[in-house]
């Protein structure tokens, strides 16, 4: 009685051990990449998520979402936009989102780099 009892108990520690283990959410349709960037001269981490595809519409344009901070609030995002095009709530339309990650840049190197951007700006206009 006494050893069954202890592999009852023993049971349920393997259980509850295994039960911890929790893999993150990973959506199917979402897909990680890197790019270098010349201006700011290092690799950046993009996400995209994309809607699923209906087989009758293969060839449907979506709107593009573009989010910075990426590794923060990415997978929430890409799941929300999810839930709101959903055929039976229907507030937005299905897009792709983008997410952009963040890193440490000094002030100085930032700056610069925003001074770039513009100046491309002004010669597009």
């Amino acid at each position: 009685m006494k050893c069954c009892k202890l592999f009852i108990m023993l049971l349920f520690c393997v259980f509850q051990v295994r039960a911890q283990q929790v893999e993150s959410y990973k959506p199917v349709s979402s897909v990680a990449i890197t790019l270098y960037s010349k201006v700011l001269k290092e690799y950046r981490k993009i996400y995209i998520h994309y809607p699923a595809l209906d087989s009758a519409h293969l060839d449907r344009r979506f709107p593009v979402l573009y989010l910075l901070d990426g590794e923060s609030h990415f997978e929430m995002l890409s799941q929300y936009t999810d839930y709101l095009s959903r055929w039976d709530v229907n507030v937005i339309p299905k897009m792709i989102v983008v997410g952009i990650t963040n890193t440490k840049i000094p002030d100085g190197r930032l700056l610069r780099c925003a001074a770039i951007y513009l100046q491309r700006l002004e010669r597009m206009n």
